[in-house]
């Protein structure tokens, strides 16, 4: 948001989304169990989810929980991201200091900072397969 001074009749300037704004915002004392959430644009969690998730951008803060399943473009996480039985599906996956990745996950760029937990089976997408076949794609790191 931005204050700026303005002037009487002055009318407000219309934005559009950026990816730092985000449709779903979960607070740290909000719980929401059983969901099933489909989301347009991008969705911060600090509280606990539980059930499905699909969304453009999901951000996980520190001491945010997800368990259930997720599909997005991009997951950044700092939190804990738990698939369940279910699965995490993203195009992008980025886990920082703190961040904990457990269950089944598909992705085709997958990124973890020191101190990133991950625990479950890791399976590149048919996508990042078949781009690695080409020769296109580099793998920075392999966990087993």
């Amino acid at each position: 948001m931005e204050w700026r001074n303005k002037k009487a009749g002055d009318k407000p300037e219309e934005k559009e989304m950026s990816e730092e704004k985000f449709e779903l915002y979960v607070g740290e004392t909000t719980k929401l169990e059983n969901t099933k959430l489909n989301i347009q644009g991008n969705a911060k969690i600090d509280g606990r989810v539980s059930g499905e998730i699909e969304t453009r951008l999901l951000e996980i803060g520190p001491n945010g929980v997800v368990e259930g399943r997720v599909q997005a473009n991009r997951v950044l996480l700092e939190g804990t991201l738990d698939s369940g039985s279910g699965s995490v599906v993203a195009k992008s996956i980025e886990i920082k200091k703190g961040g904990k990745l457990s269950g089944s996950v598909q992705y085709s760029s997958f990124l973890c900072h020191e101190g990133g937990i991950i625990d479950g089976n890791l399976t590149p997408s048919e996508e990042a397969a078949e781009e690695s076949a080409k020769g296109g794609a580099r793998i920075l790191a392999s966990l087993s």
